[in-house]
């Protein structure tokens, strides 16, 4: 009975050896798959990064062209108004030198109103 259960026993531990080695090789795949994958994740992420960047780059040099155009907008609106304002004060410099003193304050008190 003896030389049989060692016979079964042994039969059962070389079972288990086989089973454990097919879980050690079905293991390393497992951690050799996500390994790959971590990889994979990895480059990804890294592309993602290159790309957000490339397009902050982008955003910010769309920005700063147009607050370039808002400001130099900004300067001609202010030279042209200027340019009209003198024009303005002209034209009425040479009205008033044209219909007198009296009718220059009359036309004053009009543009007053």
């Amino acid at each position: 009975i003896s030389t049989a259960s060692n016979q079964a026993a042994s039969k059962e531990h070389e079972q288990l050896e086989r089973e454990i080695q097919r879980m050690r090789v079905e293991s390393s795949a497992a951690v050799s798959l996500a390994e790959q994958r971590a990889h994979r994740a990895d480059i990804d992420l890294d592309q993602t990064k290159r790309r957000l960047d490339e397009a902050r780059g982008r955003a910010h040099k769309a920005v700063m062209r147009t607050l370039e155009d808002v400001l130099t907008l900004r300067e001609h609106m202010s030279e042209s108004l200027a340019d009209l304002r003198d024009a303005a004060d002209r034209q009425l410099a040479e009205l008033k030198a044209a219909v007198g003193p009296a009718a220059a304050a009359a036309v004053e008190a009009a543009l007053a109103v």
